[in-house]
């Protein structure tokens, strides 16, 4: 059977040579760590911070200082109140590069930040763009990419090397305390798609890219700053959930990783008696070398930097003694060690400490040593092996002045947020009618006030308003009812601002203020349009309001920027929704969540009120189609005979779009009849593999007759590590195509080569940041490898 493949095949002798590696020159990375003492390498795994000094202008006070002159750390993490103006920011970073490099031949530090954007934003002039949810209503992978752009270049400017960014849980539960609009989604397609348009764009900046929070914080009902989550899913689930984005962006070139203090019992059964309440306890994700190194790294083939969470947050301080936090992170394959929860004065001692265990065999060397070799590559890649210069702060500064909080950046701010303003119900009542009549705004907050006035200026400037126009904006809180009914006499519109920041706050006393004032909107003749300005949930709390829009976000606008320049810092998203109300301009979101419906008793029922997509535009207004970037499909079957025929044009298959890297390699797939579409009219590119898929598609390429290809596949050898309803990594593919190739040609006896390498060098895989031979194989990157082995062969 081996011989009725066709001829053609032959060519692949001459092809598909095995790949034999060059010698390396002597690497800068090995002499390096040569060099270090234990110590020096513990403190190299070390990233802790150092909050200001209000007595230096930089913040940057002598026990600091000394600090970093001592220890070579692997980095420091800064936070808001280090980096209030850009000029603070710059002269902080400075100072910590000079003074850890009073050590000649020392690395740089990483200097790391969390600048998420939107809600989570350190820098105090930073752009503080739209936050990651907006993101998603938008939809956009260019609008995502423009995001990450300017939170890139600025932290850059600032002297600032690492952005724990981007988010990549999966906001499944609405009662999820802390993630929330931070996400992208409660879909892992959207959350994939985004992730990797933020990541790429970010890294393009030359910036440190990291994934958070690994395995997902998405599905939990607990703050690990303030407690120890705990997340009971299988790994089939977390596979088809909460990793879809990590693998696609790991992927996608990833280099940094941060953990979650999460326990995953059904992934890591190793327990630890808690030193709070005595009792074993799971060790959460952090701490567990099932999840980092198994997991992480192994299966979804991670190989660069892991950071784990802070370690003094209550999650860990609480239930674990820091030395021991310490010891379990690196013995689970974490690298760097993430505020350690110790003093600044007592770090000396910490290092000691730690080279104690690794002396008595607690920490294993060759773990220490594999985890600095990977930090440093990593400040390799970025110049951070090269001597810093202090000789370029002026420059520096007046680099930072021009680059932070720009024109350029607020005006792509603002354009984004605005179309990120979603409309899910609208009773006739928007677009507004002509001429408007007397409007009421009522924000949330006092300081919100400015920036609604700034929309409504706006709006006066640009002529699409006219001046005769009479609005009004006051704050809700604290409004009497009078109050209320005096704001609402004689008005035509309202439109109030509701904030929610927890699922308890759907019957606090600021929603049942909201409810008075649509009860006295209505009674004095006015419509009211409700703006949903933080988690999206609160849309099922208002059923009376006659419109409700999403904006997405609450931070403020303190101050008029026309007035304050361009070093300011404001929210975009409350006044680009005023501004797009009043225009008439139809919304152009959509909503990246499902909203669930309210039980009576207050929590979120499974029936879903507006679907996750779901956004209404104005009649008559031009519909933008929305795409995924690679048509992730979120669930996928695993049985090949589930897949239909290829049916219909080409054209019909929206996921296979012109311009994506897979398009002709998936049209080629779907016209020759190798590869059966998912559905009828979607080829599905970012859905994962099974191994009777993989051998079906190679079966019809070849030509191999009208046998079963499971059968056809044993009888060639083929079947060795696969099982037919399991997915397929990178490494399991290459491993498979070498063994076909080398069955059916026999290829020369000789060296075997490593298949990754094999396949890589022959085109098989697309060029790619990181091998990640444990990742999942996708549709898309079977396609190009079959048409790549189909070339070679040249039939």
């Amino acid at each position: 059977m081996k011989r009725r493949i066709a001829s053609a095949l032959l060519s692949l002798c001459l092809l598909l040579q095995p790949v034999r590696a060059a010698d390396k020159p002597e690497d800068a990375v090995e002499r390096l760590l040569a060099r270090m003492s234990t110590e020096e390498k513990l403190a190299q795994m070390l990233m802790p911070t150092f909050r200001t000094d209000p007595g230096r202008e930089d913040g940057v006070g002598e026990q600091v200082a000394e600090c970093l002159r001592a220890y070579g750390f692997a980095g420091v993490v800064l936070f808001a109140e280090e980096l209030e103006t850009t000029q603070q920011a710059v002269r902080r970073t400075d100072a910590m590069q000079a003074a850890n490099a009073s050590v000649p031949g020392r690395p740089q530090l990483l200097t790391a930040v969390d600048q998420e954007g939107g809600s989570i934003t350190r820098l105090g002039q930073g752009t503080m763009t739209c936050g990651n949810m907006a993101l998603g209503a938008v939809n956009d992978p260019a609008a995502t990419g423009a995001v990450a752009g300017i939170l890139g270049r600025e932290i850059m400017a600032c002297g600032l090397n690492v952005d724990f960014a981007p988010v990549l849980d999966v906001n499944a539960d609405p009662a999820n305390p802390v993630i929330g609009v931070r996400s992208f989604s409660d879909d892992p397609a959207v959350v994939a798609a985004q992730g990797e348009a933020f990541l790429k764009a970010l890294n393009g900046t030359g910036a440190v890219g990291c994934l958070k929070h690994f395995p997902g914080h998405g599905d939990t009902d607990t703050d690990s700053h303030t407690g120890l989550p705990r997340v009971d899913k299988e790994l089939d689930t977390l596979l088809a959930e909460d990793l879809v984005p990590f693998a696609r962006c790991i992927a996608a070139g990833a280099e940094m990783v941060m953990t979650a203090h999460i326990q995953y019992p059904s992934l890591e059964p190793r327990t630890y008696p808690s030193r709070a309440t005595g009792e074993d306890i799971p060790l959460p994700a952090t701490l567990s070398r099932t999840i980092i190194t198994g997991l992480l790294r192994g299966t979804l083939g991670f190989e660069g930097v892991v950071v784990t969470d802070a370690l003094g947050m209550d999650a860990i301080r609480t239930h674990f003694d820091p030395y021991d936090s310490a010891r379990l992170a690196i013995e689970a394959g974490v690298d760097i060690l993430l505020m350690p929860p110790v003093e600044t004065d007592e770090l000396g001692g910490f290092i000691v400490r730690l080279s104690e265990m690794v002396e008595d065999g607690e920490i294993s060397e060759q773990k220490v040593d594999a985890a600095v070799k990977r930090i440093l590559r990593l400040k390799q890649r970025h110049g951070l092996l090269e001597p810093y210069d202090a000789e370029a702060l002026d420059k520096r500064l007046e680099n930072a002045a021009s680059v932070v909080c720009s024109d350029a950046h607020h005006e792509t701010e603002w354009e984004i947020a605005r179309r990120s303003v979603t409309l899910v119900k609208n009773d006739g009542v928007l677009p507004y009618a002509e001429p408007l009549g007397r409007t009421v705004v009522l924000t949330a907050n006092d300081n919100e006030i400015p920036g609604m006035e700034y929309a409504i200026g706006l709006l006066r400037e640009e002529q699409k308003l006219p001046d005769t126009a009479e609005l009004e904006v006051h704050s809700l809180p604290g409004a009497s009812a009078e109050q209320l009914a005096g704001w609402t006499a004689g008005a035509a519109h309202v439109i109030a601002v509701s904030e929610l920041y927890s699922s308890a706050g759907l019957y606090g006393s600021a929603a049942a203020r909201l409810d008075l004032l649509i009860e006295i909107a209505h009674a004095n003749g006015a419509d009211v349009t409700v703006v949903s300005a933080f988690l999206p949930y609160d849309c099922a709390r208002f059923p009376d309001a006659d419109a409700l829009a999403l904006c997405w976000l609450d931070r403020a606008m303190s101050e008029d920027p026309r007035e304050s320049g361009d070093s300011a810092q404001y929210g975009p998203n409350l006044p680009a929704c005023l501004y797009l109300l009043l225009s008439g301009e139809s919304p152009k979101g959509a909503l990246s969540v499902d909203i669930p419906a309210l039980r009576e008793d207050g929590g979120f029922s499974d029936e879903i009120l507006y679907p996750r997509g779901y956004g209404l535009r104005y009649p008559g207004a031009e519909t933008e189609e929305v795409e995924d970037i690679e048509g992730f499909q979120r669930e996928y079957e695993t049985e090949v005979e589930e897949y239909p025929e290829f049916q219909g044009n080409i054209s019909d298959y929206s996921d296979l779009n012109g311009r994506a890297w897979y398009y002709a390699d998936g049209k080629r797939a779907l016209e020759g009849g190798w590869m059966r579409p998912v559905s009828e009219a979607a080829f599905g590119p970012g859905r994962p593999v099974c191994a009777s898929e993989l051998l079906d598609a190679l079966y019809r390429m070849t030509g191999a007759g009208a046998e079963d290809p499971i059968l056809w596949a044993g009888d060639m050898g083929l079947l060795s590590g696969l099982r037919p309803g399991e997915p397929v990594t990178r490494r399991q593919l290459a491993q498979l195509l070498y063994r076909y190739v080398s069955e059916v040609l026999i290829l020369d006896e000789g060296e075997t080569p490593d298949p990754m390498a094999w396949a890589e060098a022959h085109g098989l895989f697309r060029p790619r940041a990181h091998p990640a031979p444990e990742a999942p194989v996708t549709r898309a990157v079977l396609a190009h490898a079959l048409c790549a082995l189909r070339d070679a062969a040249g039939f």
